[in-house]
Parts: structure tokens; sequence; C-alpha cells
């Protein structure tokens, strides 16, 4: 039985920029929510929220209450060095 790899959020970022070279309204709304869901990727990551029910909002309120002052890992301010630099 194979296992299939994970997932790689950043994929889905590459994706977002490939579609929104299209131009339609389609492909814009498309690219949106493949960076959505890097995004919500990285922060359930971080956060360390787990399961599947409700795991949107929960993802949310946990970056909500984090400590902006705080070292931990889901800081919102450190998530920018996991994503690659604009190529624009």
């Amino acid at each position: 039985m194979s296992t299939t790899p994970p997932l790689d959020p950043l994929d889905f970022l590459a994706i977002a920029r490939e579609v929104a070279g299209g131009g339609s309204d389609a492909h814009l709304r498309t690219a949106v929510n493949r960076a959505y869901y890097c995004s919500f990727l990285i922060a359930r990551d971080r956060t360390g929220v787990a399961g599947t029910k409700d795991i949107h909002k929960r993802v949310i309120t946990a970056v909500r209450s984090s400590d902006p002052s705080s070292p931990a890992p889901c800081r919102i301010s450190r998530w920018p060095s996991a994503l690659p630099e604009s190529q624009e």
C-alpha cells in the first residue's frame, strides 16, 4: 500500500501565482482560494491545531489569541519567513 506524501503549502501558493496570470475573474478567484489555503495550512501547522471539526475556525481562534510578544512558533510576524520572496 503506497502512501501519498503530504502536500507542501507553498505548492498552493505557486499554483495561485500561475492561475492568477489567466486574468479572468475565475482565474483570480481560484488564485485567491489557493493562496488562502496555503496560508491556512501554514497557520494550522504553526499553531498545532489538529483534527477536522471546525478546523478553520479553530485555527483563526488560535492565531487571534496568540500573544504578539511571545516567541511561540505561531507568532504571525514570523510567518513571512516561511514564504518565498515575491517574484514581482
